[in-house]
């Protein structure tokens, strides 16, 4: 296996509807090549969505649905990426709620992810270990 790499990218998230922009991290763990996670708080409370990473991708330009969160293009704008987040028991359940990010910051997070991993080598780089302790509960 190859030396983990972690991609990070910090990216301003806007509501659709009126409300305070909030900076999302968005994370790839070369270890889990297939996902990425978004994290950023809700008010007080740290929240954080497990997306696929081609789904991430794919969504820059056409709408896809993920577990728990919808990407696609901005209808009016098309340099904005929107990102519909359904909570699921994992961040605590309510409403679904729409933000839109710039699409060059997501390319760019997207563009180091494929640096470290490129979409045809993730089985070189994933952690069959980790993937079994998260999947246990384990740290």
């Amino acid at each position: 296996m190859k030396k983990p790499v972690i991609v990070e990218e910090f990216v301003t998230l806007r509501p659709l509807e009126d409300g305070t922009p909030v900076m999302a991290a968005f994370r790839f763990d070369s270890t889990l090549p297939y996902e990425v996670s978004i994290a950023f708080f809700d008010g007080d409370l740290p929240v954080t969505y497990v997306i696929d990473r081609q789904t991430l991708t794919n969504g820059l330009e056409v709408s896809q649905t993920g577990h728990h969160v919808l990407v696609g293009p901005h209808s009016k704008n098309k340099l904005r990426t929107v990102l519909v987040f359904t909570p699921g028991h994992e961040q605590g359940g309510g409403a679904s709620f729409g933000m839109y990010a710039a699409k060059r910051g997501l390319w760019r997070f997207i563009a180091r992810t494929m640096a470290a991993v490129p979409f045809d080598r993730e089985e070189d780089h994933l952690d069959l270990d980790a993937v079994a302790a998260r999947l246990l509960g384990v740290s």
